[in-house]
């Protein structure tokens, strides 16, 4: 026996039992013989382990300059026929293979390509193919340089939207009768943005009274999905859509070119944090309002 205590006898008054010492023996039997049996799959899962921490750690990477080598050899094959083939159907099937990627450093010498399409081809593929390629690339530059002078310090453009059930939300009148404004961008596909309304809705129902809204812009091209996803969500603030996808006038305002895009500001519209995930949010909120229970 362990010992002589009230505690180490009742411990004992089982642990020395025949039943108990018997039950026990097979167990550790029982126990070895598993860990034997699976012996070799633990051995594989830790070697595996070890060999994906390898590749983790393996900062190398001796393909990727191969990679951009032969990225920079079709670009450049591409951009030359864009520019310089004779038959405007060559130029346009370039374009159309992305000579001219919408990050590159010298894409803007794809509007001159564009624009001598517009010349070239007839009026029906300039309109189906030209133009709107033109003016995918043109949105995609505004929204990029937007997202880029709509930093802490500058004012979110107004806007003007319809809620599902038609009524216009004027951006800055909410703005005025609240301290802070959320301004976030979802779409029904986004599953990052879904999986982030129950925390939204948390700090949504603890600061709401304080003078702290939400108001979530659909980027939706289907008024359906949009009607069909806030209503599942049921989301408890101001919701209003735009229908035009990536291209609408107010994503390209605020410079979005991933979902979820927020801006917290404040009420005169002035932008205080950027991009702030659930935690970021709470944490200024916190700051703000001290913590909820």
């Amino acid at each position: 026996m362990s010992g002589t205590g009230r505690h180490s006898k009742l411990i004992e008054s089982w642990r020395q039992s025949p039943e108990y010492l018997q039950t026990r023996e097979e167990f550790v039997s029982a126990e070895a013989k598993y860990w034997e049996k699976h012996a070799a799959l633990w051995d594989a899962v830790n070697t595996a382990v070890a060999e994906l921490n390898a590749w983790i750690q393996d900062k190398s990477h001796e393909h990727l300059p191969l990679e951009r080598e032969l990225d920079e050899m079709r670009t450049n094959t591409l951009q030359s026929i864009a520019k310089n083939a004779e038959d405007p159907m060559d130029a346009l099937l370039a374009m159309e293979l992305r000579a001219f990627p919408p990050t590159s450093d010298n894409r803007s010498e794809a509007f001159e390509v564009f624009d001598k399409l517009a010349v070239l081809l007839d009026e029906e593929l300039v309109e189906q193919r030209v133009a709107p390629a033109r003016e995918r690339l043109k949105q995609f530059i505004e929204s990029e340089e937007n997202d880029a002078d709509l930093v802490p310090g500058e004012n979110v453009p107004d806007f003007t939207l319809d809620n599902l059930k038609g009524e216009e939300v004027v951006l800055y009148d909410i703005l005025a009768e609240n301290e802070f404004v959320l301004v976030e961008f979802w779409a029904s596909w986004c599953a990052p943005c879904i999986q982030s309304f129950p925390d939204l809705k948390s700090l949504y129902a603890s600061y709401n009274e304080n003078g702290f809204e939400v108001i979530t812009v659909s980027i939706d091209d289907d008024l359906s999905d949009w009607e069909h996803e806030s209503k599942t969500q049921e989301l408890p603030w101001i919701d209003v859509g735009e229908m035009y996808g990536w291209k609408g006038p107010t994503a390209t305002a605020y410079g979005v070119q991933f979902v979820p895009k927020g801006y917290l500001v404040d009420s005169t519209g002035l932008i205080l944090e950027k991009d702030l995930d659930p935690d970021q949010l709470g944490e200024f909120l916190t700051a703000k309002f001290g913590a909820k229970e």
